[in-house]
């Protein structure tokens, strides 16, 4: 059984709208939004959804948001 990485992204704006993402410089096409989501997505403050990554190592995950764009980092 192979782990697959599990991304949780919580907003810490009061709101927030994810209006996109990639995996890997868009090189993660398996990853998805837990649930049945589509995007554009909002948030309230400490609201979440977790992204689920098959089949990647996550490197680098990249959020488009209403506040702007976000670049997280993994070793």
């Amino acid at each position: 059984v192979r782990d697959v990485p599990i991304i949780q992204l919580e907003a810490v704006a009061n709101k927030v709208v994810l209006t996109g993402f990639n995996v890997n410089r868009g090189n993660c096409k398996s990853a998805k939004l837990g649930g049945i989501y589509p995007l554009p997505l909002t948030f309230k403050f400490g609201d979440g959804v977790k992204l689920f990554a098959h089949t990647c190592k996550v490197k680098e995950v990249v959020l488009m948001t209403s506040q702007g764009t976000f670049t997280y980092s993994f070793r």
